[in-house]
């Protein structure tokens, strides 16, 4: 009997070591895998700039190494999505959609970050869009996603963008304006099409200076589908091997997209501090208009596949010569937002 007893004792001492190892096993492939993150400053990197604060302070779940990018190198963050140096990365629509031509598939989006953040600007009194007809229309980013939001809706308006206006571009939107106001004086009617933040600082230098028409509020009067400026992909190696680190990210940036729309006076400071903008009073008065969001799962399928949809009709090379496949979709998981549904 006590050799029985000692037997089982014996078996259940090696049952729960085995037990044990296992488990460890278990919280050890649980862990979750580092993300890299590709951020670029301006409209794009707002509704990030939570998670880069709570990163920085340790305070996330997940774990992050954060890189942010000046506008005008986006290239670099498009060049090291592609070699790998880069998992998650915040982008233009077009930009996703171009990343997934050149690496024959090898990218995903995961989420809608960035509605419309298009204003059009002057100093007259055109209460439609089809009065801009003989106008010069001063802008940004030729070849970019605003121009073509700009041809369509022109076109939708039954104006003819390479005939009815005269569009011209600029390295920024200080010029753009600063030209508007030239022809204008001349007697030429004159707008201008300028982004957040840059609207917002431009308002406030000049009294004169109003808003004539929201972009995101003309689109949505001539498309079925949302405007979505910017989006969030993932290298599909990464998303593999990491399925749970890249859900994570999804909440985590989810909920500081969430503290952002909520407190735009503190999110100001953070933008600041982490020089995504550069003025605290111009950041809290922007955040408003740059319509940062989180969608995912199906709504941020049909919103992108329809915003890309639009873009592929007016000029195939602005997203790659051919739109993405299914596969380019990541809907596995969607984040619970105030945006899901829409």
């Amino acid at each position: 009997m006590k050799k029985a007893i000692r037997i089982l004792s014996l078996i259940l001492a090696v049952v729960m070591t085995v037990s044990m190892v296992a488990c460890g096993k278990k919280q050890e492939s649980g862990e979750l895998a580092e993300v890299k993150v590709g951020v670029l400053k301006g409209p794009t990197g707002v509704g990030a700039v939570k998670l880069i604060e709570k990163d920085s302070s340790g305070k996330t779940i997940g774990k992050y190494d954060i890189d942010l990018y000046e506008t005008a190198n986006a290239n670099a963050l498009v060049t090291n999505v592609i070699n790998g140096s880069v998992d998650i990365a915040a982008v233009p629509i077009n930009t996703a959609s171009i990343l997934y031509a050149k690496t024959n598939g090898g990218v995903k989006v995961i989420a809608a970050n960035a509605l419309g953040v298009l204003s059009i600007v002057g100093y007259g009194d055109i209460a439609e869009i089809s009065q801009l007809k003989g106008a010069i229309i001063h802008t940004v980013n030729k070849g970019a996603t605003p121009e073509y939001i700009l041809r369509y809706v022109l076109q939708q308006n039954g104006l003819n963008p390479d005939t009815d206006v005269d569009i011209r571009f600029y390295a920024n939107p200080a010029d753009a304006i600063a030209a508007s106001v030239v022809f204008e004086s001349q007697g030429t009617t004159s707008v201008a099409m300028i982004p957040e933040p840059a609207l917002t600082v431009n308002l406030s230098q000049s009294p004169d200076l109003k808003v004539l028409f929201d972009m995101t509020e003309e689109w949505n009067k001539v498309s079925d589908t949302r405007l979505v400026q910017g989006v969030l992909v993932v290298r599909n190696e990464f998303l593999e091997k990491n399925p749970e680190a890249v859900d994570m990210f999804l909440e985590e940036y989810s909920e500081s997209v969430g503290y952002v729309n909520g407190y735009p006076s503190r999110a100001a400071k953070l933008l600041v501090e982490y020089g995504i903008v550069n003025n605290e009073t111009v950041a809290k008065h922007s955040i408003p208009n740059c319509n940062v969001v989180c969608i995912t799962g199906s709504p941020m399928k049909k919103n992108v596949s329809g915003m890309l949809g639009v873009l592929f009709g007016s000029n195939p090379a602005s997203i790659g010569g051919k739109l993405p496949a299914e596969d380019f979709y990541y809907v596995a998981a969607a984040v619970e937002n105030a945006d899901a549904e829409k």
